[in-house]
Formats: C-alpha cells, structure tokens, sequence
C-alpha cells in the first residue's frame, strides 16, 4: 500500500476533504443513524469538528485522498450544544426528513442524554467520538496510525485517559482496543435494545 500521512484536518480545508470523511462513514456504518440524515449533514459534521475548541479530527490520507479518521473530543455535551447552535439550517434540513419517524426522533434522544449514562467506576470525559478506515484499508495499519496521532494529540493537551464507547458486536473493535492496552470499564446502552462497551484508555505518562 502507498504510504500514508497523518494530517489534522482544520475547519479551513477543502471542503472535499470532508465529503470523503462522510463518503467514509457512511461505508463503513451504513445503518448508523447519522447516515439517515444525508452525507451533506455528515460533511457538515465533521467540517465542525475539525473547527471545533472541543474536538479535533485527524485523517489518514493516501495520495491526498482521506482513507480513514478519527474524532478526538474533550466534552461531547458542549459538542453536541456548539453544533446544534452554530449549525441550525444543515441541522433542520437533515431532521425534516425524519418528521414522520418516531423511532429515528428516539434515537436523537438517546443520542442526546448518552454523556449521562454512568458507571459504577469513573470515566474521563475525554473520548474517541468516531473511527473509520475505508474497507479498502483496513487491516492495513492505518486503524493503529490514527489510534496513535489520537492518543499524541490528548497527551499534548494534557489529558490522561481516554473513554471508548464501540459497539457489543464489534468483536474486532474489541480485540483492537484491548490490543492497545484499554481496559474495559463496563457496558451501557446507548439505543435501545444496542448494548455497548465502555474501554478506558490510560495515556503513556498518566499515573
């Protein structure tokens, strides 16, 4: 495989760059929820994180092209508040197509009060928000690249630990993250009926 760079991707970039993280998502999580409500919204999405004082967003790219990423976020309830205000009209756009879809408005609840949901052992509430690699990639290394420009990133910022919330099915997930070193911490569910695990992630030089 051609060689990949890492990139922190900022609100300023070309728009494309963010059409290809949405392009990503929506192949690598097709019944997501979030692929419901378009890839203009997706694009929208991660051009705000990338822009974000509460997340960060870094792309693997091959020959220019983004080919995975991975969301770094430090609070996702202010997240989720800076968004919705700063983004009104993509945001109104995508919930008009679900007017008629009680199950889909649920899932925005749940989606919603996540943050709250607790453990019996404290978390930080520094987390991975999202973590993609194009099919055509994976098991190519570029899932362990991103993991550690993530893991650089939180230890500049001074973070310690780090929250992982993948899905109970994930059986490669899991056995990635435990690979790194994460311990897991519990299981919540996040939808209805989707259980979920919960990893910690402890930072080289977090005591």
């Amino acid at each position: 495989m051609d060689e990949v760079r890492i990139a922190r991707l900022e609100r300023g970039d070309a728009r494309g760059r963010f059409e290809e993280c949405a392009r990503i998502h929506a192949e690598v999580i097709p019944g997501g929820f979030l692929v419901r409500l378009g890839r203009r919204f997706l694009s929208v999405l991660y051009r705000h994180l990338a822009g974000s004082r509460h997340a960060f967003l870094i792309a693997a790219l091959r020959r220019e092209e983004v080919v995975g990423f991975i969301v770094g976020c430090e609070d996702t309830r202010r997240l989720y508040r800076e968004f919705l205000l700063r983004n009104p009209f993509p945001v109104a756009c995508a919930m008009a197509g679900l007017v008629f879809s009680p199950s889909a408005w649920k899932r925005v609840y749940e989606t919603w009060r996540y943050p709250s949901q607790k453990l019996e052992v404290e978390l930080p509430g520094n987390e991975i928000l999202n973590f993609c690699v194009a099919t055509k990639c994976q098991g190519k290394g570029v899932g362990g690249i991103l993991f550690d420009a993530l893991c650089e990133e939180f230890q500049q910022r001074e973070v310690k630990e780090v929250r992982i919330v993948t899905g109970g099915e994930q059986k490669s997930a899991h056995r990635f993250y435990e690979a790194k070193g994460a311990l897991l911490a519990g299981e919540i569910t996040v939808h209805s009926g989707a259980v979920s695990r919960v990893y910690v992630h402890r930072l080289a030089g977090g005591e």
